[in-house]
């Protein structure tokens, strides 16, 4: 996700006008940025650095993802591509594409409540297709850029299917924590055919019973 000039000055001022200087230490420490590596010893510095690296490590999608989870009466720029909807009893199912319309898998999977033993393994599968999550450290790294009340409520020892299986499950009982993982890992795989092939295997799920 990129932002204009104009929505990047907007986003700027919008938190400074919301996020004192403890909100935004413990924002960059929830994407993975050691605060004390954002220049400046001023809030209005902090925001302004953050929000750089953000641009330069292809993380804005994660950033605004956190902000609107964590302010969601304020109109952040972008907000739309990255709000939770309405969850009904069931996703409102998008006709699979060539490519990977992250918008719409978003939305797909922030309506999901639960999902069968069979369509967990098939998501695991399709995740671990992906070099981002077959990785055992970048898959690390995306676990640590989770929100915190995530990442800490994983279960520890599993590894490979079943260490996604337990990713997927803790994301489930969160709201919008499925969206967010999926976000995280398109932001490193873009146009990946591991990651159109996901995105189109994501958009079959249903909600199930469990």
């Amino acid at each position: 996700m990129e932002l204009t000039l104009e929505e990047r000055n907007e986003l700027r001022r919008l938190m400074n006008q919301y996020l004192n200087m403890e909100a935004v230490v413990e924002l960059a420490e929830e994407l993975g940025v050691d605060p004390e590596n954002l220049a400046g010893s001023t809030k209005t510095s902090k925001v302004r650095e953050l929000i750089g690296h953000a641009e330069r490590h292809m993380m804005m999608e994660a950033l605004i993802t956190a902000l609107v989870r964590q302010y969601p009466k304020v109109a952040w720029p972008r907000k739309t591509a990255v709000s939770q909807p309405d969850v009904d009893d069931q996703p409102v199912v998008t006709k699979p594409t060539d490519g990977c319309d992250i918008t719409a898998v978003s939305a797909h999977l922030n309506a999901l409540k639960a999902l069968d033993t069979p369509q967990q393994f098939g998501l695991a599968h399709h995740l671990l297709a992906t070099p981002t999550m077959g990785n055992s450290q970048s898959r690390q790294n995306i676990i640590a850029l989770l929100p915190p009340q995530i990442r800490n409520s994983l279960p520890p020892g599993a590894t490979g299917t079943f260490e996604i299986i337990n990713l997927i499950t803790t994301c489930l009982n969160y709201a919008g924590g499925l969206s967010t993982l999926i976000n995280l890992v398109y932001l490193v795989e873009q146009g990946s055919e591991p990651m159109k092939a996901f995105c189109q295997f994501a958009l079959t799920l249903k909600n199930t019973s469990q």
